[in-house]
């Protein structure tokens, strides 16, 4: 298993999701509205981080899904 592995969802109490993954390029950052942005690592961390100490109202989901086994976003 690695980071690649690995896709992380964050839904808001409004319905409103954000995906992170990781790629070979580094971290990509996918929107509601299907903008991509490519954060570092400590932006992914600030943005998951307060949402894992419940200091957001959202809901966290990591999904395990290969890369080989997943669509292009």
């Amino acid at each position: 298993m690695k980071n690649t592995d690995y896709v992380i969802y964050m839904t808001t109490t409004g319905g409103r999701t954000w995906k992170w993954l990781r790629d070979k390029d580094g971290w990509k950052q996918i929107g509601p509205e299907g903008q991509v942005h490519h954060p570092t690592a400590e932006q992914v961390l600030n943005h998951l981080l307060p949402a894992c100490a419940n200091i957001k109202p959202v809901t966290l989901k990591v999904v395990y899904k290969p890369r080989k086994e997943r669509k292009k976003p």
